[in-house]
């Protein structure tokens, strides 16, 4: 049995290490970091054109016509296999009439140049995934919501009048809507292993928690690609216009499997938080958990509770004041700043 026993803390041991995840190439709000000019930047990432990094979100472009702008990291992976999960906000005043969207880039561009895909020269190796909200008449039978790019770093890989790997999907949201509210935003998760050329998509558009696979193919990509690979996230807007904002970038390498990965819930890190500063409070007072009766630690639980509904509740409403005044006083952006 100890044999046993030490042979799945052994395997245990080596999924925790293999698994971590890369902060160089994830960011999350708030943002809360200023450069000598008191703009906001974040670590390890350029943003330029008409982003703007807000304190709980980055806007790639505003809801206004011809805007382009864009994220990309300055660091490039350490692993051949990755996920990356990305909450991403697009919404407009348009019931019907609305664009462009965004593409995320996994691709050996160091610092992009201005092109056709989504703001972003499509000449690149690697791959990149496009979330389309115009539909192009000219292109119709070949639209899809989501679609995979690949580049060979030498021809042009946003091909419009061919068919894509991708899939149809609603993630995009009307601000007009009664319902509205920061917290309608979509979750994806994009997958990649170098050992089985496999690029996985897991799409959630209404941040519900259930996932549907959208991309499942093979690519063939040069082998070691990835060690000078970055990650980028582009937008752009057209006659047509959308919010498109970036909530956050989570990045976990030495996992491929989109499936695999659990995606962060900002009520968790609230609730943690919670816990560490009630407890720190009673040990202040020299009062151990241990000590507490049955009843004593079911109030301090209490509180905990209440605490964390309360932070969640001002957090929300300090998101939602900030989403309203950005739109309405900012409409067209400011320029982001690197980091």
């Amino acid at each position: 049995m100890k044999c046993k026993g030490a042979f799945v803390y052994a395997v245990l041991l080596v999924c925790v290490v293999a698994i971590n995840g890369n902060y160089q190439l994830s960011f999350t709000a708030p943002f809360t970091t200023y450069d000598s000019s008191g703009h906001r930047y974040i670590e390890n990432w350029e943003c330029r054109g008409d982003a703007v990094i807000n304190e709980y979100f980055v806007r790639l472009t505003p809801d206004r016509q011809s805007k382009n702008g864009y994220c990309w990291s300055r660091k490039t992976f350490t692993n051949a296999e990755w996920v990356t999960t990305i909450k991403f906000r697009i919404s407009g005043q348009g019931a019907n009439l609305f664009g462009d969207g965004f593409a995320v880039f996994f691709t050996q561009t160091q610092r992009p140049r201005h092109g056709k895909m989504f703001g972003v020269d499509d000449v690149f190796q690697g791959f990149a995934i496009a979330f389309s909200t115009f539909k192009n008449k000219e292109f119709a039978r070949y639209h899809r919501d989501i679609a995979l790019y690949v580049g060979d770093g030498n021809t042009g890989a946003f091909i419009q009048d061919k068919d894509h790997t991708g899939c149809y999907a609603r993630y995009r949201f009307h601000e007009k809507r009664q319902d509205f509210s920061v917290d309608n935003y979509a979750v994806v998760k994009i997958g990649y292993s170098e050992i089985t050329g496999m690029v996985r998509v897991a799409i959630d558009e209404k941040n519900t928690g259930n996932y549907h696979i959208c991309i499942h193919e093979h690519i063939d990509l040069p082998a070691g690609w990835w060690r000078k690979a970055t990650i980028g996230i582009s937008a752009t807007t057209g006659q047509l216009a959308d919010n498109h904002d970036i909530l956050s970038v989570e990045t976990v390498e030495g996992e491929g499997d989109p499936d695999r990965i659990a995606v962060s819930n900002p009520s968790d890190r609230i609730a943690a938080s919670d816990r560490r500063a009630l407890r720190e409070l009673l040990e202040e007072n020299g009062v151990e958990m241990s000590q507490l009766t049955a009843t004593e630690r079911g109030v301090v639980a209490l509180m905990e509770r209440l605490q964390q509904t309360q932070e969640l509740e001002v957090d929300k409403l300090k998101r939602e004041v900030e989403h309203t005044l950005v739109g309405r006083y900012f409409p067209r952006g400011m320029r982001g700043s690197g980091g």
